[in-house]
């Protein structure tokens, strides 16, 4: 974990800060998609994870659906890499955006092809990004393109105290 085996040398050598620092942020990412694929599940909702994202935990491999992505009409775009699908009645209800270091205008961009009207959106995020968010709002295009897709915000902190109802709520 903290640590690589260089052949060459036959010793052990220590990963950089950086590396350290991208695996934390890895494991916080998929802690957050572990937990709302929790809720979700409770709540009688299949659960879609991208295929990389399960490949790093088993337990949001248990709770995702396996095979190919299960929604038509997808194919070839960036849906299939949301971070957490609800899906019900072959439908998605809502898509969960997990933004640790990625830009937040990526997770507006891979929910773009769903319906604001058949689909709630909802990104999560760190509250160390709450400055970043705050300046994207005074770009009057990012401001506009969030209103109309009715984009919602969780913060990290947030989301460990929030159960099923509580998306309901959020979502009003």
């Amino acid at each position: 974990k903290y640590a690589e085996f260089d052949k060459e040398s036959s010793k052990w050598k220590l990963n950089s800060k950086e590396e350290l620092i991208d695996r934390q942020r890895d494991s916080e990412h998929t802690k957050k998609q572990i937990k709302l694929a929790e809720i979700g599940k409770k709540r009688g909702y299949k659960i879609w994870c991208p295929k990389p994202d399960t490949g790093k935990s088993v337990k949001l491999k248990e709770l995702s659906i396996s095979g190919n992505f299960p929604i038509n009409g997808f194919s070839k775009t960036l849906v299939d890499l949301i971070d957490v699908l609800w899906i019900k009645d072959g439908k998605i209800k809502y898509a969960f955006e997990v933004e640790n270091s990625t830009t937040i205008t990526s997770a507006l961009e891979r929910c773009s092809p769903l319906s604001s009207d058949e689909t709630k959106k909802i990104i999560v995020l760190p509250s160390q990004r709450k400055a970043k968010l705050a300046s994207k709002m005074k770009i009057p295009f990012f401001k506009k393109w969030w209103d109309d897709e009715k984009w919602k915000r969780i913060w990290y902190e947030d989301l460990d105290k929030i159960t099923g109802t509580d998306i309901d709520k959020i979502m009003q």
